[in-house]
């Protein structure tokens, strides 16, 4: 290996191991949720925290709200590797294509004050679309991606930073070209940066300011967000931005991403947010939260349009609609050049997450999507005291524990143990429930034959209380005194 590659190679591991303890903040208090939201939000951290290390992200944030207020916000790992700065929660992300759902509000609070209807054509907001493929097209059309415009330009290379994100008279261009639409409109879902970016010009025809100003003003302002804006803004310090990193799919090591700007396009994927600030954003699309635009107006918004792939997933106005068992989950994801982002709200609760990676292949999806099952794990168990509760903290047997082939939590989830595998990227899925035998033992009740099914797990606690192995079949030990050897060898 290059001596230079060396010493980058040396550098991210020292900020990876470093990332375990220094990047965690504290979570915020619980507000209104149940206890069972609790137990699960409190397990959903932990787990977070372990799968960003699993995965060798630089970092994680996330903020959890439930009936409007602030359930968590923690963050993890490292917001710059190379100086070992451990990420904290007023650490800012490039939140991408969130920005859409900024733009679809925006859309609907003009809407609601008659400024223009969702059945404007562009060319009735931007007379030089006039005769051209796009002139045609409708507000509602654009924003549920059905209407058939380029996904970005003719030459998008601005995503690998080989030139710079359009300015006007480029987007102009662009929207303006003979193959601006690419397909019919209203014959298929087909997602368009391009297209949002034109929401942001009809925006500032309509509204009468720039679209930044206006979507500042109307929307940012107005919740009050103080870590948010519609695009990278130089008057802040650069140490307030999480640097951006390149994936591991193509290379064995990482390197930071310069922060650009999406100038015309920041209607589109230009805006910064942390965690908390973007949570706060989505509550206020929860029914029953009028501050930005009405219940209706939601509605509308929230209405499944447009099947987005073969799973549940489909598509509103400026949102993602995914059904997950009886929820109806909606929000956002979002990629920019070294950033991965996804929020989701149940709207009809009001809980809403948000998780931030600062790495151009974090599965912020995966993340976010896990804290809906765990919630519906806890909210869906039978604690009683055949379960062992009034005779045996339950506490007392939590952790996460470690052999040679895997590792395995055991969680209090709605007053309910069960036996989890943190390294599923849905962990829910995988849970077993779990009985109380005795203050040692607990038995396998969950699960299939493949797996240990009524099988003891037996404990071994030190005289102050902690766990000092569990035994199901093979022996595990807390996975903080899992240490591996130079190499595993027979033990005679």
């Amino acid at each position: 290996m290059h001596p230079t590659a060396m010493v980058k190679t040396a550098l991210l591991s020292l900020a990876l191991l470093l990332a375990g303890v220094a990047g965690d903040a504290a979570a915020a208090p619980a507000g209104t949720a149940s206890h069972a939201d609790r137990e699960a939000i409190a397990y959903y951290a932990d787990w977070l925290g372990y799968r960003r290390g699993l995965q060798r992200l630089p970092g994680l944030q996330v903020a959890v709200r439930v009936g409007g207020e602030e359930a968590l916000a923690r963050s993890y790992g490292m917001a710059d590797l190379e100086r070992a700065i451990a990420l904290d929660n007023h650490h800012l992300f490039r939140i991408a294509s969130h920005s859409k759902t900024f733009t679809a509000t925006a859309v609907m609070i003009l809407a609601e004050r008659g400024k223009l209807r969702l059945d404007d054509t562009a060319a009735q907001w931007l007379p030089w679309l006039r005769g051209r493929p796009l002139g045609g097209v409708t507000v509602a059309e654009l924003l549920s991606h059905s209407a058939g415009v380029i996904r970005d330009a003719d030459n998008a290379d601005f995503w690998q930073l080989d030139l710079p994100f359009p300015d006007p008279a480029g987007l102009r261009r662009i929207l303006s070209a003979d193959d601006a639409a690419t397909i019919t409109a209203n014959t298929h879902y087909k997602y368009s940066n391009a297209g949002f970016s034109l929401l942001g010009l009809i925006v500032e025809a309509a509204g009468g300011l720039p679209y930044n100003d206006f979507a500042r003003r109307e929307i940012v302002d107005r919740l009050g967000l103080r870590s948010t804006g519609p695009d990278l803004d130089r008057k802040r310090a650069p140490a307030d931005y999480a640097v951006g990193y390149t994936g591991l799919m193509y290379a064995d090591h990482r390197v930071p991403i310069e922060d650009v700007a999406a100038n015309a396009m920041s209607p589109a994927t230009g805006f910064y947010a942390n965690a908390s600030d973007l949570a706060r954003f989505f509550s206020a699309h929860a029914f029953g939260e009028e501050t930005l635009i009405s219940d209706a107006s939601k509605r509308r918004m929230q209405r499944p349009l447009w099947p987005d792939s073969a799973d549940s997933r489909a598509y509103g106005l400026g949102m993602v609609v995914n059904q997950r068992g009886k929820r109806t989950l909606v929000g956002h994801s979002g990629g920019y050049p070294g950033h991965s982002s996804m929020s989701l709200l149940d709207p009809q609760r009001d809980v809403a997450v948000s998780v931030l990676i600062n790495a151009i292949d974090g599965e912020a999806g995966e993340c976010v999507q896990a804290l809906f099952g765990l919630l519906d794990l806890a909210e869906s168990a039978t604690p009683a005291a055949e379960h062992g509760r009034d005779t045996v903290d339950l506490r007392r047997f939590t952790g996460r524990f470690a052999r040679l082939s895997t590792v395995m939590d055991v969680a209090l989830l709605g007053g309910r143990l069960y036996l989890i595998s943190p390294t599923a990227p849905d962990p829910a899925k995988t849970a077993m429930a779990l009985k109380v035998v005795d203050r040692n033992t607990l038995r396998l009740e969950g699960g299939s034959g493949g797996n240990p099914y009524g099988e003891p797990l037996v404990y071994e606690f030190a005289a102050g209380g902690d766990i000092e192995s569990v035994r199901l079949g093979v022996r595990y030990v807390p996975i903080d005194k899992f240490k591996l050897p130079g190499k595993v060898v027979l033990k005679q």
